[in-house]
């Protein structure tokens, strides 16, 4: 795995733009996908070493969890960015429930997220 590689499934597209260009300017190399795609088989062809997301459930087209891809890619970091929705500090929590190593936001900065990849 490739620690500057992610794979990001991110809905909203200001969020997501952001945060590939944050990533990029830090030396990461993004692959985005939609919910089409099979975030597993991207890891796979990337050789990533993390993914960004914004779903807790059903990420992408094979809808698997969190859990189902930190098990089959043991070392895999999970980041998760918060969605508007969610009362305050609810999917933060439960995203580390369902193992995510990090939670991501606008507000960490640039430096925050440069950990994702260092």
């Amino acid at each position: 795995m490739r620690r500057n590689k992610v794979v990001m499934l991110v809905g909203d597209e200001p969020t997501r733009d952001l945060l590939a260009f944050w990533l990029t300017q830090a030396g990461g190399d993004v692959t985005l996908v939609d919910d089409a795609d099979d975030v597993g088989a991207k890891v796979a062809e990337t050789d990533a070493g993390a993914v960004l997301t914004d779903r807790l459930y059903g990420i992408g087209g094979q809808a698997v969890t969190i859990s189902d891809i930190k098990a089959r890619f043991p070392g895999l970091r999970l980041a998760v960015v918060p969605v508007r929705g969610y009362l305050d500090g609810d999917m933060e929590r439960l995203a580390r429930v369902v193992g995510a190593d990090m939670v991501v936001s606008t507000a960490l900065g640039r430096a925050g997220l440069a950990a994702l990849i260092a």
